[in-house]
């Protein structure tokens, strides 16, 4: 090759300079390719190795991306290819599960952020795809509800007036069926509720926390803050239409935080004056209401029970036939003592 270059150089048909130059050029690009390509074969076969043991180790997110830079390296190698095939679905699935703790646990962004990740790793996921839309509808109705809640104040009722409307109830939350494993402090627990269901939960100062295992498959708002309160031997009271108040069921904490209310039951077609009586005495002593007091000129009674559930079964004793029930008057533990009858 130099002797022809040479005679094509003393026979003047090409500059010397020139032809110099473009020798040394294409030298140098073969030398940098017979370099390089050892260089990038062990980068490949390095992030290869490092995929196998991380596979070995069971931590599938980190072995797939290992082998994805061993693929990207050298996308030729069926061996590379092979290994991020096989790596795929388990490395999908590890995503898919730490996304549902995460949706579980009410952190709801950070779920759908791992349960896209999933289906980028694995697109032919069933789970992984389905987790995105629930999740995403998850995100929306929390927003929704937030949303509601915030418009359904009335800025035109003086505090006095709102608390005279009856009992506080929970509205406007939520109506996902809320799934929950967890082992937890119970604090915990109730404040992973709140947020699934979007409500605020306060913990009275005495709040006994402790550790405790719980599941809940497909459950209401109301029932999962009850079987959680049931287990935990605490009680709720709704506190606004977005706020529980969490404390220890306990006779004196009952009786510190507990709503009575004041009801009267307007009567119809008494055949004889002797039935109104014959009413108050079924309900003082079936139900074990003694807080009755019957107005006989108005054919009504009206009934303090010791707490809010107690009017379930008075209703029931009630025929409907006979029964009209005036709004309820709200009166706050402290002050029974005035309001009694």
């Amino acid at each position: 090759m130099w002797n022809c270059l040479r005679g094509r150089m003393t026979g003047g048909n090409l500059p010397a300079t020139h032809i110099v130059r473009s020798f040394i050029t294409a030298c140098a690009m073969l030398l940098f390719v017979f370099v390089s390509m050892p260089a990038h074969a062990e980068k490949g076969q390095s992030s290869y190795n490092q995929g196998r043991d991380l596979e070995a180790r069971q931590n599938y997110e980190a072995a797939y991306e290992a082998y994805q830079r061993a693929y990207d390296a050298n996308p030729r190698n069926t061996q590379y290819r092979a290994a991020l095939t096989r790596i795929r679905f388990l490395a999908a699935a590890s995503k898919v599960r730490r996304a549902t703790l995460l949706q579980q646990a009410g952190k709801l962004e950070e779920a759908l952020t791992l349960f896209e990740q999933a289906v980028r790793i694995d697109p032919s996921s069933p789970i992984a795809s389905q987790q995105v839309i629930n999740t995403r509808n998850m995100i929306q109705q929390a927003r929704e509800n937030h949303a509601k809640s915030a418009s359904q104040s009335e800025p035109g009722l003086s505090p006095d007036i709102v608390d005279a409307q009856g009992p506080v109830k929970l509205s406007g939350m939520s109506n996902v069926p809320i799934t929950l494993k967890l082992l937890e402090d119970t604090k915990v627990i109730f404040q992973t509720i709140g947020k699934l269901a979007g409500v605020n939960v306060l913990f009275d100062p005495d709040y006994p926390s402790r550790q405790l295992n719980i599941e809940l498959n497909g459950v209401t708002l109301q029932e999962a803050l009850d079987l959680v309160a049931a287990e935990s031997k605490t009680f709720w009271k709704p506190m606004t239409r977005n706020t529980i108040f969490v404390a220890a069921d306990n006779p004196a904490k009952r009786k510190e935080l507990e709503e009575n209310v004041i009801k009267t039951f307007y009567l119809s077609n008494l055949t004889a004056p002797t039935e109104l009586q014959d009413l108050v005495n079924t309900l003082r002593s079936v139900l074990e209401v003694n807080r009755v007091q019957q107005l006989v000129s108005r054919e009504a009674i009206v009934i303090r029970p010791a707490r809010l559930s107690s009017y379930s079964p008075i209703l029931a004793v009630v025929p409907p036939t006979v029964r009209a029930v005036r709004p309820a008057h709200r009166v706050q533990a402290p002050a029974l003592a005035m309001a009694s009858i």
